[in-house]
């Protein structure tokens, strides 16, 4: 398996790749949104070959809604097919997972109850 090189504060346990197809516009293709992307806390790189973007960051600190909310402002949206907006929910569900996982601090495991100890 090929090492990734992950910018600071890039945690390798939380790195998702996410790919989402978008909508063409006519301010997409000059690539002003790179900078934009890269100025996210959590944030790896992204690869863009004008209808599909493939995302890397880490879900313990960045999540797919504030990527889409960075790509805005350049006329960038996911595409609406019934797929797309399927796997837009998936993300953003295993997006909130992550970050709940990260912050959560509790000593028990799946099958042990926290009230078992009480």
């Amino acid at each position: 398996m090929a090492h990734r090189i992950l910018r600071p504060g890039v945690r390798a346990n939380y790195l998702v790749v996410r790919k989402l197809r978008l909508v063409h516009h006519e301010g997409a293709e000059q690539g002003g949104f790179g900078g934009a992307l890269q100025a996210l806390l959590g944030f790896n790189r992204c690869e863009f070959n004008g209808t599909t973007l493939r995302l890397e960051y880490d879900a313990s600190q960045l999540h797919i809604s504030t990527v889409l909310a960075a790509l805005a402002p350049f006329n960038l949206r996911s595409k609406r097919g019934r797929f797309d907006r399927f796997r837009l929910s998936w993300y953003h569900y295993a997006d909130s997972n992550a970050y709940a996982n990260a912050r959560d601090t509790g000593n028990s495991a799946c099958s042990q109850s926290p009230l078992r100890f009480r």
